[in-house]
């Protein structure tokens, strides 16, 4: 472990959070749209503010804009958290697609 990691968790502030989604849930058509949207800092900024703090397989129902007016629904499941569980402004969100 770092020290920074060792500091975070002591505060209990998460230095990362890594989220991930099903892509497979999505048309072929629509995969770039929905991870250009989760991985948008607006997005990601969003979330922070409306998440204060989470926990490992925790998943947290989203939407995203896929372009046009077409809003997507989004499941993001809480894969790893570095640090502790409370989520600030300083938590680097890193989302990536399984499946």
């Amino acid at each position: 472990m770092s020290e920074s990691t060792d500091t975070a968790e002591a505060t209990g502030i998460a230095t990362c959070v890594r989220l991930t989604y099903d892509e497979r849930e999505y048309p072929a058509d629509v995969r770039d749209w929905v991870l250009e949207g989760v991985t948008d800092e607006t997005f990601l900024a969003s979330f922070r503010r409306r998440h204060d703090t989470v926990t490992g397989g925790e998943t947290f129902d989203e939407f995203v804009s896929c372009g046009c007016g077409s809003p997507r629904d989004v499941t993001l499941r809480v894969a790893a958290i570095d640090g502790g569980s409370r989520v600030e402004e300083s938590t680097d969100l890193v989302v990536e697609p399984t499946g």
